[in-house]
């Protein structure tokens, strides 16, 4: 008999890169994309193409998070490092952890590998906005397993 389960909520959640653990308001790019490779032959019987689909390449998607800017700039200075080509030890690990409601119990993990930023900065100024400021970082990685 099948298994009924309820739902993941998405709003409680953390980012974690190599050991530093943040809160972000959004987190996309959790996905994995597969080429399709297409070979063509001709049925002998009826002399019809046929088409025959293989797995290729995977791929992962970027990573992308917002949240509220922060007056730490601890990863302000990760993407300096990396513009200054100290790309060789700073490429890191970290996780995305979803929790239920609670805040406490862990429901679903990502882990991502090799890491570093492709995009960092402000989102956008407004000053006739009241919203708060707010900041992206796009990460690349070698890697995404969801383990939980």
């Amino acid at each position: 008999m099948a298994e009924m389960h309820d739902p993941l909520t998405s709003f409680v959640f953390v980012v974690e890169i190599d050991g530093i653990v943040s809160a972000w308001s959004e987190a996309s790019g959790l996905g994995t994309n597969i080429d399709v490779i297409e070979t063509w032959t001709v049925d002998g019987n009826t002399k019809k193409p046929l088409v025959n689909k293989q797995p290729g390449q995977y791929k992962w998607d970027d990573i992308t998070l917002k949240r509220p800017l922060k007056a730490d700039m601890t990863l302000y200075q990760w993407v300096n490092q990396m513009k200054q080509g100290q790309v060789e030890g700073n490429r890191k690990n970290g996780s995305i952890t979803l929790y239920k409601p609670d805040g406490t119990t862990e429901v679903a993990r990502w882990n991502f590998f090799n890491a570093w930023p492709k995009k960092y900065g402000p989102s956008g100024l407004n000053a006739t906005g009241n919203e708060a400021a707010m900041e992206e970082m796009i990460l690349v990685h070698e890697g995404l397993s969801r383990i939980k």
